[in-house]
């Protein structure tokens, strides 16, 4: 998702120290036994990936709204 500010417009975020985030990844597939993690092994190559490219990624769970 890109240009989308609302996602973290919520308390939890602000906790967690975040602001001005308008993009981010999703990762959701159909339900399935080892969908956790598949969602957190390719998570974490994307996540290392953006780093390299000088992104200043990170995880991010329950501080998001879902509108």
């Amino acid at each position: 998702m890109t240009n989308e500010p609302k996602a973290f417009d919520s308390k939890m975020a602000h906790y967690g120290n975040f602001s001005g985030v308008n993009n981010y990844l999703a990762l959701i597939g159909k339900k399935d036994k080892d969908l956790e993690e598949k969602c957190g092994y390719y998570g974490e190559k994307i996540v290392l990936y953006a780093q390299t490219l000088g992104l200043n990624t990170c995880w991010v769970a329950l501080t998001y709204k879902k509108n």
